[in-house]
């Protein structure tokens, strides 16, 4: 159903803590195939995480928007993440019941708000490849998920769940 694309920065502990909170959602069978997406000069430490996780792992030129891009060719359903993001303790059964009710449209996984500014933070993206495509995808200028998702809201609808949240924007 699935595929999750775990961006690395060069943090092998925050890379472990993601890839851990995907594994119910692969329990489960929502997770189908999990990538780490590095950049060239990532740490071995990097790999071998991925390796003992059983996600496959791609070193990839560029910065990060060029390397997303090519990470993210394939699949109909794609998780994307940053690297030291959490994810809810149930999200992937958010996930599940997502693909069920609305597979056309994006979900946004939200973190708990800021203290600064009041904004919650982006931990997760589930977008059908159509509207990846339509969107353009990812930019070289991109340095994480938001520029995506402005792009994403602009022609595809997008629904929220976080830990007090369930709507639609």
């Amino acid at each position: 159903m699935i595929r999750a694309v775990v961006f690395a920065n060069n943090s092998a502990a925050a890379l472990a803590g993601s890839l851990a909170d995907l594994v119910p959602g692969a329990v489960d069978g929502v997770v189908q195939r999990v990538t780490v997406a590095a950049p060239a000069n990532a740490d071995e430490v990097l790999f071998e995480v991925s390796d003992d996780a059983g996600a496959g792992f791609v070193r990839l030129e560029g910065g990060f928007g060029a390397r997303a891009a090519k990470a993210c060719a394939g699949d109909d359903q794609l998780l994307l993440l940053l690297a030291g993001e959490r994810l809810p303790l149930h999200w992937h059964e958010a996930a599940s019941d997502h693909l069920r009710r609305s597979p056309d449209e994006v979900l946004l996984i939200e973190g708990e708000k800021t203290r600064l500014l009041g904004a919650r933070t982006i931990l997760a993206l589930l977008v059908p490849r159509t509207h990846y495509v339509s969107a353009g995808g990812f930019k070289a200028a991109d340095t994480d998920l938001k520029p995506l998702l402005r792009r994403l809201r602009r022609s595809a609808r997008v629904m929220a769940v976080g830990r007090d949240r369930d709507r639609r924007s």
